[in-house]
């Protein structure tokens, strides 16, 4: 008495429907269940871990395939690879590489040593000199598309012409445009990045007659590679970065060199210079040195760490007053060229090229009108599940680029996954947010010497511009992206429920799915598909064309 037999089969509640199966792929669903709250509010019945709508998938689009939208896809291979999260990626130029495939101008390169300038996960032993030349980081760029098979994702010589927020489905639509045959279409996606970069919008000097010149005109960022200058006369406009560098570079082969500075140009000793050549200068690297690195890995890794330190040391010389900070043609006259090289720079107010606009109509154009507000310079005001690359605020001049797109590419992975596995519409940034940090930037910047009275890229092109960088090092901003402070945001769910993502009550890999079905005997409450399986589906993804395919 009070033992149940085993064969007989029990069922607690003889009103309520039988067990799942254990062959069952989903839960049951019986309409019973189906109960509704005084709000309108129903269980649902997917699994957790599966998107909000089975038919449609979540998707993530990509503006451009630089170092950002690189690094990105690399993650998103590995990172995103068990996940039904779609993505894809648009790149207007008619090669991957951003403005190492754009910038080809003479003696373009890297001011920041070359085993600086790589991505952590992908160490090169490689590089020819200390300070790498455009083609040569193009290749590695390039290398690693072609060697990862990245190139599945993206779709070359296509435009975007406008980004517009679909508050009603909770989406972006982009509108496209390809290159070759002008044809337009448009692509939606719950989660938009840019990574189009921040000096890639060129622009010409505002000089009467300009375009009216006989001669060859050039800009540096649209430079004819492998045009002859020898014996020509040779004008060269601007000194700043790549004026600098195309005058070092051309002036032993032209019959005569021109060039006129505006105003004094700031010019420091090379980023870790210590470790370059005599007196800072570059020097090329013996193949023993590349042999031993490419055999010993761990080597290469603590010469490059090396090299990290000092230029992370290196940011308490911005701050003023400190001890680091301490060492540190006639009007009217008319001169005959044959060559005219623009080396003017590029629109820095951070305003996008196209159309951009989010919540309530805002135009994210008319929003940076006067200065580009931003959330730690990864998120803008008012753009719902927009995220940039490089924006407003970011370190951009405290180091090496690359680790940075790899710590936002590591921030925007928890963002996505977030989104996906608990059913966010949308996410936004707080106004009050983005406040708190502009007033915190507007404070600590004028102890930096970016705020000396200079015409610079990152005050907006004028002396008393606002200063758009990143209140702080490097290394700290790693810190406040390490993750999401979503306090930080508004987040509105697809359900009216916000744990509306639980749905049926049952995990994904309860029905069917392969792997470990008890992770916490291991110490792990969260399930992940075995190690193999995960490759050969990122296997499997490689093989795939489907993304690369033309609407």
């Amino acid at each position: 008495m009070g033992e149940y037999s085993h064969n007989i089969p029990v069922q607690l509640g003889s009103n309520r429907p039988g067990p799942h199966p254990s062959s069952s792929r989903r839960p049951v669903d019986h309409p019973e269940w189906h109960v509704q709250s005084p709000t309108g509010y129903t269980a649902g019945t997917n699994l957790l871990g599966e998107p909000w709508q089975i038919d449609r998938p979540f998707k993530v689009i990509v503006m451009g395939a630089g170092a950002a939208g690189i690094d990105f896809l690399h993650h998103a291979s590995n990172k995103l690879a068990d996940l039904n999260i779609e993505v894809k990626c648009f790149e207007k130029n008619a090669d991957v590489g951003g403005t190492w495939f754009e910038n080809r101008y003479p003696g373009c390169a890297c001011d920041g040593p070359s085993p600086s300038y790589q991505f952590a996960w992908r160490p090169n032993p490689d590089w020819s000199k200390y300070y790498s030349s455009s083609p040569e980081i193009w290749q590695y760029l390039k290398g690693i598309v072609l060697d990862e098979g990245l190139d599945r994702y993206i779709q070359l010589r296509t435009e975007v012409t406008e980004a517009r927020w679909d508050d009603k489905n909770g989406r972006w639509v982009l509108t496209l445009c390809r290159a070759d045959d002008l044809a337009s279409w448009t692509e939606h996606c719950d989660v938009l990045l840019n990574g189009t970069g921040f000096l890639n919008a060129w622009k010409w000097p505002t000089i009467p007659g300009l375009h009216s010149f006989q001669g060859r005109l050039f800009h540096t960022a649209r430079y004819e590679e492998g045009f002859d200058l020898k014996h020509k006369r040779v004008a060269i406009i601007g000194s700043g970065s790549s004026g600098v560098q195309a005058v070092a570079s051309v002036y032993s082969d032209v019959s005569k060199l021109y060039t006129w500075v505006c105003s004094p140009t700031w010019i420091t000793a090379g980023f870790a210079q210590k470790y370059a050549g005599k007196d800072g200068a570059n020097f090329e690297y013996s193949e023993k040195e590349k042999s031993e690195w490419r055999q010993d890995p761990e080597r290469y890794r603590e010469y490059r760490k090396m090299i990290e330190d000092e230029i992370n040391l290196r940011y308490r010389a911005v701050l003023r007053n400190t001890a680091e900070s301490q060492k540190g043609a006639e009007s009217g006259q008319e001169f005959e060229c044959d060559v005219i090289i623009c080396a003017t720079g590029f629109d820095t107010s951070y305003r996008p090229r196209f159309p951009v606009i989010g919540l309530n109509g805002v135009r994210l154009n008319e929003r940076w009108a006067k200065i580009p507000e931003s959330y730690l310079g990864i998120a803008a005001p008012d753009m719902p599940n927009y995220f940039m690359f490089t924006g407003p605020f970011t370190p951009v001049a405290q180091g090496a680029i690359l680790p940075i797109l790899t710590a936002m590419s590591n921030y925007f992975m928890q963002l996505i996954k977030k989104m996906y596995l608990h059913h966010i519409r949308r996410v936004i940034p707080k106004d009050s947010v983005i406040q708190d940090f502009m007033e915190h930037a507007r404070v600590y910047l004028p102890r930096t010497c970016w705020a000396d009275p200079c015409t610079s890229w990152f005050k907006q092109g004028r002396p008393d511009g606002p200063i758009v960088m990143w209140p702080g090092s490097r290394l700290a901003f790693f810190e406040a992206v390490k993750e999401p402070l979503w306090e930080d945001f508004d987040i509105q769910y697809h359900s009216k429920n916000r744990f509306g993502f639980l749905g049926s009550g049952f995990a994904k890999y309860e029905f069917g799915s392969a792997g470990e079905s008890s992770p916490y005997l291991n110490g792990e409450f969260v399930h992940t598909r075995p190690k193999k399986e995960v490759e050969a589906m990122i296997e499997s993804n490689k093989q795939k064309s489907d993304d690369k395919a033309l609407p």
